[in-house]
C-alpha cells in the first residue's frame, strides 16, 4: 500500500477521467514532500488511513465533479502544513479521527454543500492554529467529538443552516464553537 510513500519528485496527483478508483489505500502518498496537488475521482467512496499524511506541500486538494466520497479514514491529511483551505464533496458522511491534524495553514473548512453527515471524530482539527471558518449543510447536528484538542473552536466561526443555529449552540460538540451563525 505504500507505492509512492516518501517519494520527493511528485508535485501532482491526477487521476485519469473516468477512473474507477473506489478507495485510496493506506500511506499510499504518505511523507511525499514535493506534492502540491490532488484531484480526488469522482469514483473514491473512502479515502482511507493516512494516504496524504506528512505531504507538507500539499497546497490544493479538489474532488472530481459528482464525487462520492463518504469516508475520510483517520490521519488522511495529518501534518499538512501548506493546505489552507478544503472544500468536501456532498456525498461525505464520516471524518475520522486525526483527518486533518496538524494542518496548520488550514484557513478555511468548506462542508457547506454536505447535507448528510453523521459523525466527525475527535481530534479532526486539532493543532489546526489559523482555522478561521468551518461551514457546515447538515441541518440536524451530526454526532461531533471536537474536545479539548481541537482548539479551533475557540476562534473558528462556524457557519450552519439558519434555521439549524440554535440545535448546533446545544448540541455536543458543536457547543463548543464560541461562534456559531447562520450560512450566508
Amino acid at each position: 500500500p505504500k507505492a509512492f510513500c516518501d517519494n520527493r519528485s511528485l508535485v501532482s496527483i491526477i487521476f485519469e477521467q473516468g477512473s474507477q478508483l473506489e478507495t485510496i489505500e493506506r500511506y499510499v502518498f504518505s511523507y511525499c514532500s514535493c506534492l502540491q496537488n490532488i484531484e480526488i475521482p469522482a469514483n473514491v467512496e473512502t479515502i482511507g488511513d493516512g494516504p496524504f499524511s506528512h505531504c507538507t506541500s500539499l497546497t490544493n486538494v479538489t474532488f472530481e465533479q459528482g464525487s462520492q466520497l463518504k469516508t475520510i479514514k483517520s490521519s488522511a491529511f495529518i501534518d499538512c502544513f501548506s493546505l489552507t483551505s478544503i472544500e468536501m464533496p456532498a456525498s461525505l458522511e464520516i471524518i475520522e479521527i486525526d483527518a486533518f491534524n496538524g494542518c496548520e495553514a488550514l484557513e478555511l473548512v468548506n462542508m457547506s454543500a454536505c447535507t448528510q453527515v453523521k459523525k466527525i471524530e475527535e481530534c479532526v482539527f486539532s493543532n489546526c492554529s489559523n482555522l478561521r471558518l468551518f461551514e457546515i449543510g447538515t441541518i440536524t447536528p451530526p454526532e461531533a467529538r471536537f474536545g479539548r484538542y481541537d482548539d479551533c473552536t475557540n476562534w473558528a466561526i462556524l457557519k450552519v443552516p439558519a434555521e439549524s443555529v440554535e440545535a448546533y449552540k446545544k448540541a455536543d460538540g458543536w457547543g463548543l464553537f464560541s461562534n456559531i451563525s447562520a450560512l450566508d
